[in-house]
């Protein structure tokens, strides 16, 4: 049973974490990029894409003492990283947005 959660849940968490960096992305990118540099705006699907890129070209989790560390504690953390670095990056470019 804990077998299939895994191989069900992960495939889920995956797609649910491309689109929360995407959409964070999206605002970040329409805040930010389009009025300073006249860029046009992303749709989700293209800020998503975006984010996959930047995430591939730069590893982001590197927690110091990961691989003496359970699997499951593994997992909790990367859950952790994988939705609150997001919402932090998101909160702070809100409170960036509305200060300026």
């Amino acid at each position: 049973m804990i077998g299939l959660l895994w191989i069900l849940g992960v495939p889920v968490f995956l797609v649910a974490i491309a689109v929360w960096d995407g959409y964070v992305l999206m605002h970040l990118w329409e805040w930010f990029a389009v009025p300073v540099f006249g860029l046009p705006i992303l749709k989700l699907t293209q800020a998503i894409g975006v984010a996959m890129v930047a995430g591939f070209l730069t590893s982001q989790f590197h927690p110091v003492g990961y691989e003496t560390r359970s699997d499951m504690k593994q997992f909790t953390d990367a859950v952790w990283f994988a939705v609150c670095s997001p919402a932090v990056a998101l909160l702070g470019g809100w409170i960036v947005k509305h200060w300026v």
